[in-house]
C-alpha cells in the first residue's frame, strides 16, 4: 500500500511540474527580428528589445548576418568567436569605467509577475 501511495504522489508531482509556467520573457533568445542586423548597435532589430539608456549602444548578433568579420556575425566577429547558448542570436553589452564610463543595458516589456508566486530566472553569460 505504501508503494502504491508513493507512486501516486510521485505521478502527481510530475504532473504538476510538467505544467510549469510559460516563458514570461517574449523573444528571450532573440530569435525573432524585424531586420537582420547589418551593423553593430542595432538592439532594436530583435523584436521587443530596446537599449535601456543612452550611455551605450548594445549590439544584436545573429547568424543571418553575412557581411564579414567587421559586423555582428555569429560565430566570428571583430569582438570574438561565440555561438549562441541556444538559437541563432544573442546580445552584446559593454560596461567599463577604466578611461571612460560606458554602461550598456537591454530591456523589454515582460508578462506581469504576481505577488506570492515563485519564479525561476536563468541566463547564459
Amino acid at each position: 500500500m505504501k508503494r502504491l501511495l508513493s507512486a501516486f504522489i510521485l505521478t502527481a508531482m510530475a504532473t504538476v511540474c510538467a505544467t510549469a509556467q510559460p516563458n514570461l520573457v517574449p523573444n528571450g533568445n532573440f530569435e525573432t527580428y524585424t531586420n537582420c542586423p547589418s551593423a553593430f548597435s542595432q538592439v532594436g532589430n530583435a523584436t521587443g528589445w530596446l537599449s535601456w539608456n543612452n550611455s551605450g549602444s548594445p549590439d544584436y548578433f545573429n547568424t543571418c548576418f553575412t557581411g564579414g568579420i567587421n559586423g555582428p556575425g555569429i560565430p566570428t566577429s571583430v569582438v570574438g568567436y561565440q555561438w549562441p547558448a541556444s538559437g541563432n542570436g544573442y546580445m552584446g553589452i559593454f560596461n567599463t569605467t577604466f578611461t571612460f564610463t560606458v554602461k550598456e543595458y537591454i530591456t523589454r516589456p515582460i508578462t506581469p509577475l504576481q505577488v506570492g508566486m515563485m519564479y525561476e530566472i536563468s541566463m547564459s553569460v
